[in-house]
């Protein structure tokens, strides 16, 4: 009985939503984007914050980094003081030490060079992690002897991608950056995750006893370790911090004043996304509750449309608890369908946020939807639903239902069910305010960041990565000549006005911070001033458009027989000699002391956050080293002048290559993409919000005017204005839109700090957000508000009174 009741009701209520196929697509439409998205965003956060680390007891691993008093934390160690922790530890089983970096892959066959990354592993840090080769075989003792064979362990999805999974490219020789490398296995796909995902291959991490990575005071190495059964991280920390003062002790120079950090790798790879991912979440169940209020307000208005249909079926026998039942089910038909299709679009909706998500998101390859996730999509379909019903459902089960029988022009509509709807978009706005000052001042500050210059003339500058072939590496004589032969055959290109290379370019990978002593000033290690050093080629400054402020620029005779000179900038003249003169004065670096013959422009070159750095340029043919960027200032595609590039460097030598090729203004708007993803997020979002809060007001009032069509035509035929009934309605709305402002900058105001610690550069507390956002909204529903109330103005009062 009860079943065929049942059966009876849902039937019942899908041809009551057919008749009304409007009012159903509006819910349907607003549940589904807020139940995909909901579902979406808890698959991500489950994937990345609850999900175990795909190793072996991944509770035992920590990765370990520095504290230094005068430079702060780094997420690197010292190679030595890892040694020397392994050796007095009893906390600590095992470290892994390792690096990463961008190569150049040429494989056999391939039209063109692959730009890879790639893993520097130590002996250890396979087996700290506790992966196994799922093809061929790992690293063996042997690979790590400095001089050893070159041999590459593949990641998995590198393998897929790159090779087809192909078994038989074991034991295959590649390319390897200036050397030639044998493929000797396949790592599982647990390895591509590790530090954050995108490893694409792992090689030996070897270097002779003279680099600089075995100086004590190199910080430059990542390190995981495993903790032995039994420790913990606050032990492991205690430790280490006990074995570092005793190296500060035995080597005061370069150890005084650091210390170990240790952290759980979980928390190392997912902590800097939680508060970005909390942020979407928090946004996206805020539009969630925003389309509850409006479906509420819908059904409300429904409701009320059909009083006295509800009253005729009460005084033919049905009972408050039958219609109740008729209600709910006509509305769980909706929250069904949309409840189903939000689960649908949730995947889409994931990978669209994991591949707009600037850098990668730790373990992003795992998520799916899993039975939590799917039970919890229910559960908030199941929610928004009750939520959304409960003011009908309320309304009719305290209503006097028989009342409209009696008097039509009443029915359910009472001031108190007035004001539940008014409070429903109190609500709407106050949400879509706090939404919308988040995304102002994100947005505000993603624009400030852009205007921000550099200093660099960036728009005609491309930039690549030069492979060098492997005779140019035997010797710093040779790698000269050939970064010096490859810069010459870029030049002589068409189209290309100037040409340099360097060790690294702004907005690039890597950089070399090193300490320095000033002649005549009392700098001791290891409190030495710091800068940023750049090697270059005489070029450099002219192409990248950087102006000498004193002095001279770096020159061709400025080669490896003449005396070391520099050129420094603005910003370092001003801190390593305050109220003095820079030019000719003298440095202590690399064991050898440099005469400053220039003074250059600031720039900026890691970040755009940052205020100007201190930059000292060296002269390349005085510092050799390997690694090679290229730097053209051109007037055609870099494309194309890459192409022709290729094709001049194959002449000279058939190994060498580029790769990594961009111009230089999108490099540096990349460096931006973090604020970029954050403001168009919210933006997005913020958007959604208001348009939804603005459907919320044109609901609110055009249900208020249609029910209150009497009351005006009676003002009007008493002789009120027309203009007057418009401005009552307006005002009407002002007053609601008022309260729910209030109570979203109330509520922004008070969470300020949460909202400024979730989201870097946002002041929900700037006169330049909030006005704007509070004018904006005040504007959006006078708009939504002012057609309903024009329609009010036009009620013939004769016509009003003769319909009652």
């Amino acid at each position: 009985m009860l079943l065929r009741e049942l059966g009876a009701d849902l039937r019942y209520g899908a041809r009551r939503a057919a008749r009304t196929p409007a009012v159903s697509l509006a819910i349907v439409l607003a549940m589904t984007f807020g139940i995909g998205a909901t579902t979406a965003i808890v698959s991500v956060m489950e994937s990345v914050f609850f999900k175990k680390l795909p190793f072996p007891q991944p509770e035992q691993l920590v990765r370990l980094g520095t504290s230094m008093r005068t430079l702060g934390t780094a997420p690197e160690v010292n190679a030595l003081d890892a040694l020397d922790w392994i050796e007095q530890s009893r906390a600590v089983g095992a470290i892994g030490l390792y690096d990463v970096e961008r190569l150049t892959l040429r494989v056999d066959g391939a039209d063109a060079p692959i730009s890879a990354t790639s893993m520097l592993a130590s002996e250890h840090l396979a087996s700290v992690l506790g992966v196994q080769p799922v093809a061929g075989r790992g690293f063996v003792a042997n690979d790590f002897r400095h001089g050893a064979p070159a041999v590459v362990v593949l990641g998995q999805r590198f393998w897929r991608t790159t090779f087809g999974a192909d078994r038989s490219v074991i034991g295959r020789g590649i390319g390897l950056g200036a050397a030639r490398a044998t493929i000797i296995g396949v790592w599982p796909d647990a390895a591509d995750r590790f530090p954050a995902g995108g490893t694409d291959l792992w090689t030996p991490l070897t270097y002779p006893s003279d680099s600089f990575l075995n100086q004590r005071g190199s910080i430059a190495l990542g390190a995981i370790a495993r903790l032995r059964p039994g420790a913990d991280v606050a032990a492991a920390s205690l430790e280490l911090s006990t074995i570092a003062k005793r190296l500060a002790l035995a080597y005061p120079e370069t150890n005084t004043g650091r210390d170990a950090i240790v952290e759980p790798l979980q928390e190392a790879m997912v902590g800097p996304v939680r508060p970005m991912m909390i942020v979407i979440a928090l946004s996206i169940a805020a539009v969630l509750a925003i389309a509850c209020a409006n479906i509420a307000n819908l059904l409300l208005a429904q409701t009320w449309e059909r009083a006295r249909e509800l009253a005729v079926r009460t005084s033919l026998g049905a009972t408050r608890a039958r219609l109740l039942r008729q209600l709910l089910a006509e509305a769980l038909g909706l929250y069904a369908i949309a409840g189903a299709a939000g689960i649908a679009l949730a995947p889409a909706i994931a990978t669209a946020l994991v591949a707009r998500y600037p850098g990668t998101l730790p373990l992003a390859g795992a998520i799916a939807l899993d039975g939590r996730v799917m039970m919890l999509a229910m559960t908030v379909t199941i929610g928004a639903a009750l939520i959304a019903s409960l003011p009908r459902l309320r309304l009719v089960s305290r209503a006097d239902v028989n009342a409209p029988l009696a008097d039509a022009s009443r029915g359910l509509v009472s001031r108190a069910q007035r004001r539940t709807t008014r409070l429903l978009v109190v609500g709407q706005v106050a949400l879509s305010i706090v939404l919308l000052l988040g995304a102002g001042s994100l947005l505000r500050t993603f624009l400030e960041l852009s205007a921000v210059t550099t200093g660099l003339d960036s728009t005609r500058v491309v930039t690549m990565h030069l492979t060098l072939p492997p005779a140019a590496v035997e010797s710093p004589e040779r790698t000269l000549q050939f970064q010096n032969a490859a810069r010459d055959a870029a030049a002589a290109l068409p189209g290309i006005e100037r040409a340099a290379h360097a060790m690294f370019l702004p907005f690039t990978p890597g950089w070399w911070h090193d300490g320095y002593e000033r002649d005549g000033k009392a700098d001791a290690r290891p409190n030495l001033p710091m800068a940023d050093f750049f090697m270059v080629s005489p070029e450099y400054l002219s192409t990248m458009g950087v102006p000498i402020r004193q002095g001279r620029d770096l020159s061709p005779a400025d080669d490896a027989r003449a005396a070391p000179v520099l050129v420094v900038s603005e910003t370092f003249a001003a801190r390593a000699f305050p109220g003095e003169a820079a030019l000719d004065r003298r440095l202590h670096w690399e064991g050898r002391t440099w005469r400053i013959v220039g003074v250059a422009a600031d720039t900026r070159h890691r970040s755009l956050w940052d205020g100007p750095d201190a930059d000292v340029y060296v002269p390349r043919a005085q510092v050799v080293r390997g690694n090679t960027w290229l730097a053209l200032r051109t007037t055609r595609p870099a494309l194309s002048v890459a192409t022709e590039l290729r094709a001049s460097l194959r002449a000279l030598d058939p190994s060498a290559t580029v790769t990594d090729v961009r111009v230089l203004s999108e490099r540096i708007a990349d460096s931006t993409s973090p604020e970029r993803f954050r403001a168009l997020l919210t933006s997005c979002l913020g958007s959604l919000a208001l348009l939804l809060a603005a459907v919320g007001v044109f609901g609110v009032v055009s249900y208020t005017v249609s029910r209150g069509t009497r009351e005006i035509g009676i003002r009007i035929a008493l002789g009120q204005s027309r203009s007057s009934v418009v401005r009552g309605v307006l005002f009407d709305v002002w007053t609601t839109t008022a309260c729910g402002v209030i109570v979203g900058v109330g509520a922004a105001l008070l969470a300020s700090r949460s909202i400024e610690s979730w989201l870097p550069g946002a002041d929900v507390r700037e006169a330049g957000t909030l006005l704007p956002v509070v004018a904006i909204f005040f504007g959006v529903a006078t708009l939504a508000a002012l057609g309903p109330a024009r329609r009010a103005s036009r009620v013939d009062p004769i016509a009003a009174l003769r319909t009652e």
